[in-house]
């Protein structure tokens, strides 16, 4: 079981190189859709199997195309706009961040083509296209199944723009809640929903949550009563700030998922639960467990 799941996850994450390595200049959710998954789900599993974002994967595979047409004597106008960049400009800041050296500087060197990465998916001619070697394999992390985890019903205040923004809604939410004399029955969680790799930082939404009873129910538009399914979950705790969060979650679907011999159920979000209140507790003790819901 376990090698079958291991498998899957590895040929998806192929598939995706193998799309990437056809056309450089594609968008990640063209690798997502080359993986069969989300691009929600595929953005945390391909940065954890991988060790960069799609989004920075495809820009570095650019910029070393770019490097090795340099070094044929191909012109830096004609490379940059082959690179996928609107103006030599953004090319040349992105380029010399990348090499250290001005795109125009670089054509006559005997500099390397290759950048920093956790793997060996290097750019090297058109048509080649490497065989993926997962950078971890099996790395420990302390998950528990939970095979009946309880359906919860939640009041929810949507938040739309950067996900690390979404405290004062929660604020918003406590305060709507206390006014409305509403009693929380368990934690505060947040779902999000979109992909920061596809989606426009001011345009990313989530949901601002807190459980409440069975039966609640509500006609004011400002909140959504919404029920979150049971089931079976892969929970995992993060211990820390929850700027941490990011690693974590990358970890959990890249590192552990491919490995554990369990498969995502995609028709059931996953969602972030904080155990406590990070207000009134040290930093190093925020407890917040990731909720993945699995077949």
């Amino acid at each position: 079981m376990r090698t079958a799941t291991e498998h899957f996850y590895r040929e998806a994450i192929q598939r995706a190189i193998n799309a990437a390595f056809q056309a450089p200049n594609t968008s990640p959710a063209t690798l997502a859709e080359a993986a069969g998954f989300s691009a929600f789900h595929f953005s945390r599993m391909f940065a954890g199997m991988v060790g960069e974002s799609p989004g920075e994967f495809l820009r570095r595979l650019r910029l070393e195309r770019a490097a090795q047409a340099l070094q044929t004597g191909q012109r830096v106008t004609e490379t940059a706009f082959e690179a996928g960049y609107e103006s030599l400009e953004a090319f040349s800041r992105a380029f010399r961040a990348a090499f250290g050296c001005a795109p125009s500087e670089f054509t006559a060197s005997c500099l390397g083509t290759c950048l920093p990465t956790p793997t060996s998916l290097h750019w090297s001619a058109p048509g080649v296209v490497p065989v993926f070697v997962p950078r971890t394999k099996g790395t420990f992390m302390d998950v528990t199944i939970q095979e009946t985890a309880p359906a919860w019903r939640v009041v929810a205040l949507r938040h739309t723009g950067p996900y690390n923004q979404i405290g004062p809604v929660f604020g918003q939410l406590m305060g709507w809640m206390q006014a409305h004399g509403v009693t929380p029955a368990g934690p505060a969680l947040a779902i999000s929903h979109d992909d920061p790799e596809t989606t426009p930082a001011a345009e990313l939404r989530s949901d601002a949550c807190v459980i409440v009873a069975d039966d609640f129910t509500t006609d004011d538009p400002t909140v959504q009563v919404l029920d979150l399914p049971g089931g079976r979950y892969a929970v995992t705790t993060h211990l820390g700030a929850y700027s941490g969060l990011g690693a974590t979650w990358s970890q959990l679907m890249g590192e552990w998922f491919p490995t554990s011999g369990h498969t995502i159920a995609f028709t059931r979000p996953c969602f972030e639960l904080y155990v406590n209140d990070c207000n009134t507790v040290p930093v190093e003790e925020v407890r917040t467990e990731l909720y993945v819901p699995i077949l």
